[in-house]
């Protein structure tokens, strides 16, 4: 195979892999997750440097696709009866890593190799295969981190043309390594000290490794490996290493100490771009000399979260069985309202016909009264004139008996509901904490003690979920608030990040709610204003800290009156 044709079609094939990535994600450019979700890449394990790996689990269910490639050229003739002097190498390799779980990775990787000499190409031919397992027992909250990997190595045999043997008496052969006709099992110490967050930071990788042989030559191999991994932004990392691998056995056979300086480009599509050298600083010692001073090396890395469209939809349906929830408990409060106001009309129409019946009898009295009073009249008109009027001034004192008795129980009725509602109010304001009664004053609550989001994350702190709790189960006692959520955010970053961020922080805010009292579905609503509000002066770290929070704010004022009479 033409070597030109090999690397135009790799290159192609990234070019489809990257568009996939991106089109399969379906996320924002923007998205501060998925930045910091494309780790740098060894393809000695699944995150650190170029060869140093860190102690740094993939995350679960996150599959990374890498492709590297060197070129080297020998400065001095190799091999036993052959010159190469000037002889283009080529190396490549094509590597899958996956995470099984948020602390367990798995990796495979396969070596090709050719070479350019004398206006003949040779290969790319496959030098062998290896993979195993990373495992990653401390928590990746703290500073210090450690991990264990095991892992397999099976080279291949080729003849002189398409691999490029080393003859070990003159020279190191320390990138053919995977290639030899050799059977190795590999274990592997890696710690990390990492200083600041993910986005930002400052990482120390150190590797120790000890390769068992079950070839020919039975010969073990020590491997150790130090880098300092900088991270000064979401984009860029910049690393520089030192590595070494031993011959147990030969130590004079060793390979040359090499450094490795390198800079890696994230992109926001799942992408990563890493470039470096590898530079021998050993003196030829022993007859043992480096097969050449410098290599050159690129990769290119790309990541997917498989999970994400599966985590995605579980919210979304989360979302939707609360929002369900909220409605059938509206119902059923409309449904209890409802049969209340029935009870309370029956109950006020019973009294009415009470009352009928008791105005009835009184005009059947007086109406009796009256008719003795006509018939008494007959028999003596003189009489009857006399006892009328006084019948009539007696059935009108006894009706403006009757009437004050009925109005001073009103008026003792009256005094006596004005009472029980006079108490009620002033227990209900006895019981509002300071918060409530200046929200139910203002209109405004700010939570920015209580609830404070790290720059740059949108989850809820847990020490602020109680609180949360707190302020849901207060809103719930005044259905008839509209209640906006607004995000706020400091002026660090893009405009684009910061209002994305704010937006995020608020719907947290507002689906934590939910979960704590489904009751707020109508009450509540969500929006992000980014860095616009500032509260506080953005140069000092006081300030951005008091702009980076939540504020909850009442949509319609007026009805506050009802809670404050």
């Amino acid at each position: 195979m033409n070597l030109k044709k090999f690397c135009l079609s790799a290159l192609l094939s990234c070019a489809v892999l990257t568009n996939q990535s991106f089109s399969n994600t379906g996320t924002d450019i923007y998205d501060e997750g998925t930045l910091r979700n494309v780790p740098s890449t060894s393809y000695w394990g699944t995150r650190g440097l170029s060869q140093t790996a860190a102690a740094e689990p993939l995350g679960a269910d996150r599959l990374n696709i890498s492709i590297s490639g060197t070129y080297s050229k020998p400065s001095e003739n190799f091999t036993s009866g052959r010159h190469f002097v000037n002889t283009n190498v080529v190396t490549s390799r094509v590597g899958v890593s996956y995470g099984i779980r948020s602390n367990v990775d798995a990796f495979l990787f396969a070596p090709f190799y050719g070479n350019s000499y004398s206006g003949n190409n040779y290969g790319p031919t496959l030098g062998g295969f290896t993979g195993g397992l990373a495992i990653y027992p401390t928590p990746q909250t703290i500073p210090f981190r450690l991990g264990a990997q095991v892992y397999a190595i099976q080279g291949f045999k080729h003849n002189n043309d398409n691999i490029i043997f080393i003859d070990e008496k003159n020279y190191n052969g320390y990138d053919f390594f995977d290639t030899q006709e050799q059977t190795r099992l590999a274990f592997k110490l890696t710690q990390s000290l990492v200083a600041g967050e993910n986005d930002i930071a400052l990482k120390l990788h150190f590797n120790e490794a000890y390769v068992m042989n079950f070839g020919k030559d039975k010969t073990d191999l020590l491997l150790l490996a130090a880098g300092l991994q900088i991270d000064p932004n979401s984009f860029l990392t910049i690393g520089f290493e030192l590595n070494s691998r031993t011959n147990i056995k030969k130590p004079n056979l060793s390979d040359p100490l090499w450094f490795t300086p390198s800079i890696m480009f994230r992109t926001p599509y799942n992408t990563g771009f890493l470039f470096g050298s590898d530079i021998a600083v050993s003196k030829k010692t022993d007859g043992v000399k480096p097969l050449e001073s410098y290599r050159l090396f690129g990769d290119i890395v790309i990541s997917f979260d498989v999970s994400a469209g599966k985590r995605a939809e579980a919210a979304e349906k989360r979302r939707e069985e609360l929002a369900a929830r909220a409605e059938l408990e509206r119902q059923a409060q409309e449904l209890a309202d409802q049969k209340a106001s029935m009870a309370q009309k029956m109950e006020e129409d019973s009294i009415r016909s009470a009352q009928r019946e008791q105005a009835a009898a009184e005009r059947a009295y007086a109406d009796s009264i009256r008719a003795k009073a006509v018939a008494d009249s007959l028999s003596d008109l003189a009489g009857s004139l006399a006892q009328k009027a006084h019948d009539d001034s007696v059935a009108m004192a006894e009706a403006m008996r009757v009437s004050e008795e009925a109005a001073r129980q009103q008026r003792e009725a009256d005094s006596i509901v004005l009472a029980e509602t006079k108490k009620r109010l002033d227990e209900e304001r006895a019981r509002r904490t300071e918060a409530e009664q200046s929200f139910l004053s203002t209109g405004m609550l700010t939570l920015d003690n209580a609830v404070q989001f790290q720059s740059g994350r949108t989850d809820i702190p847990h020490n602020a979920k109680p609180y949360l709790t707190i302020i849901a189960k207060m809103l719930v006692k005044y259905p008839k608030l509209k209640i906006e959520i607004g995000g706020h955010t400091d002026n660090i970053g893009r405009m684009e990040t910061n209002m994305s961020i704010s937006q995020k922080r608020a719907e947290s805010v507002y689906h934590f709610m939910l979960s704590t009292e489904p009751k707020l579905v109508n009450s509540l609503s969500a929006k992000g204003y980014g860095p616009t509000m500032p509260k506080a002066d953005n140069n000092s770290a006081d300030g951005r800290q008091t702009n980076r929070r939540i504020e909850l704010k009442v949509l319609n004022p007026e009805v506050l009156q009802e809670y404050n009479p």
